[in-house]
């Protein structure tokens, strides 16, 4: 994690003028009645900032690449790589390989155990993980194209999603 980050997030959103303290306020009155949800997929959800500032933000508060994940970031056969479980069970994508070098994006790169998971994971397969950052949101969108396309195999773009 970066040193430059010194309190929580919303704290740091506010510092770097991401949001302002009236925007902190309603994503934590938000978070009263969705107290599963992070500060940073609430402030996202209400719209209270741009997605592509909010995520490439936190990407650099934690030191992280970041990316907005969407159908058409998906340049691989995810399931070559993991099961759609293993995706949903660890809120994670492999999206792109270069050589031996795979991305993959996490909702939670600092969750130890589904980095080390998917890290051990396409080690075994020669494969060197890259870190991403995402909104769950995102993920789980792309979660629920991929179980889709099981059984018609295109995305809306008319494109072949290669999963199975």
């Amino acid at each position: 994690m970066d040193n430059k980050r010194k309190g929580p997030i919303g704290i740091e959103l506010v510092r770097r003028g991401i949001v302002n303290e009236a925007d902190i306020n309603k994503a934590l009155e938000y978070q009263k009645d969705n107290p599963d949800m992070k500060i940073i997929e609430i402030i996202n959800e209400l719209g209270l900032c741009d997605e592509y500032s909010l995520i490439e933000t936190l990407g650099d508060i934690l030191d992280e690449k970041a990316i907005v994940l969407t159908e058409n970031d998906i340049n691989i056969n995810v399931s070559d790589y993991i099961s759609i479980d293993v995706a949903r069970e660890n809120k994670a994508i492999p999206f792109d390989i270069t050589g031996n070098k795979i991305k993959v994006c996490f909702s939670d790169t600092l969750n130890r155990r589904a980095v080390d998971t998917l890290r051990l994971i396409l080690l075994n397969k020669g494969l060197i993980m890259e870190r991403y950052i995402t909104f769950e949101k995102n993920i789980n969108n792309i979660l629920e194209l991929l179980e889709g396309s099981a059984t018609d195999d295109i995305n809306s773009n008319g494109d072949t999603i290669r999963i199975s």
